[in-house]
């Protein structure tokens, strides 16, 4: 009687331990596609904020920008 109890202890053990192991993975694959869609959002948001950021201009760009507008003033003064 003993060891029928015991088996059937065990039996549950592992079934509920396989229980488990599926709810892990189940877990781990929700939470990738939690973070995936995360990402997702997240490279949406930095594409946002690149288009409102002024560029970023090399010296030879920034010098040429500024000889432009030096010109513009000068033309628009004569």
């Amino acid at each position: 009687m003993l060891d029928e109890a015991a088996d059937a202890a065990r039996v549950e053990v592992r079934a509920t331990l396989l229980s488990l192991a599926e709810l892990e993975a189940e877990t781990e694959a929700a939470e990738r596609r939690i973070l995936a869609g995360a990402l997702d959002r997240l490279e949406v948001v930095c594409a946002e904020l690149d288009k409102l950021r002024p560029p970023i201009l090399t010296d030879r760009e920034a010098g040429d920008l500024y000889r432009g507008r030096q010109r513009s003033a000068v033309s628009s003064k004569l």
